[in-house]
């Protein structure tokens, strides 16, 4: 019989408490990958940590979830510092800025905003204010990557910066 992994991480995020029973016996690797795959892997542990039932997981798992809980812990709080900045500075200079999508969803619908993995931030700001925002992201040590632009290709603007830690 062919196990699932995908559908017992997947489950365990509705029923914890089922957790043991579904992975009992399961190759571990493959409820890590399964997990990682579908970027559930933190929101899994933490999910099994709140109903008391990261302990029935297999030691591989726990410490897989650990480390990769503390780097998302520290990585998030360095982007939330970032970020806090840059609307600040966005504020300053009237840009009007909506942050929306990934960022916004985990700090207002996740019980914690690590648990939320993301590799951007996505602001919706209105086309009168982009020259400003350019002005000031640039301000910032942020560059825009080569890419096919204009409004009849994309109406989105991409900017990166990648701080003294490595994040990006």
């Amino acid at each position: 019989m062919r196990v699932d992994a995908s559908a017992i991480v997947g489950r365990a995020l509705v029923d914890p408490a089922g957790w043991a029973a579904a992975s009992a016996g399961v190759d571990v690797a493959s409820l890590i990958e399964a997990a990682v795959r579908h970027r559930i892997l933190l929101m899994l542990g933490w999910t099994l940590r709140a109903a008391g039932r990261l302990h029935d997981s297999p030691p591989p798992f726990v410490e897989t979830f650990q480390l990769a809980e503390r780097a998302a812990v520290v990585e998030d709080a360095l982007r939330h510092i970032e970020l806090v900045h840059v609307l600040e500075e966005l504020r300053a200079a009237g840009v009007r800025a909506l942050l929306f999508k990934g960022a916004a969803l985990a700090h207002r619908h996740y019980p914690a905003a690590y648990l939320r993995v993301r590799a951007d931030t996505d602001l919706l700001v209105p086309a009168t204010d982009l020259p400003m925002l350019k002005r000031v992201l640039g301000g910032l040590g942020y560059v825009r990557p080569a890419e096919t632009s204009g409004r009849l290709v994309s109406y989105q603007c991409h900017y990166y910066k990648i701080d003294r830690h490595g994040i990006a």
